[in-house]
């Protein structure tokens, strides 16, 4: 509950997702598994039961954005 990411993909407390992209979830650990998988996946598909009804969520994946670099400090000293 709570969680901006989830709630901005449609997920509610109380969905049960059992496949995402299309890989079965039938234990924390397997979520796991495919949560570790998914580092350079553009897209999920989320197949979930809510309040009884079967629903799937096809969400994008935002690219991250670039690690921000700093230019090399200068040299101290003289310069010629």
């Amino acid at each position: 509950p709570g969680d901006p990411c989830l709630a901005r993909a449609g997920l509610q407390t109380g969905d049960v997702i059992f496949s995402v992209n299309g890989r079965s979830i039938r234990t924390p650990d397997d979520l796991l598994l495919i949560w570790r998988s998914l580092s350079r996946a553009r897209h999920l598909v989320v197949r979930l039961i809510r309040k009884g009804i079967p629903l799937v969520f096809a969400v994008e994946i935002a690219p991250r954005p670039a690690p921000r670099t700093r230019p090399a400090p200068r040299a101290q000293g003289k310069s010629r």
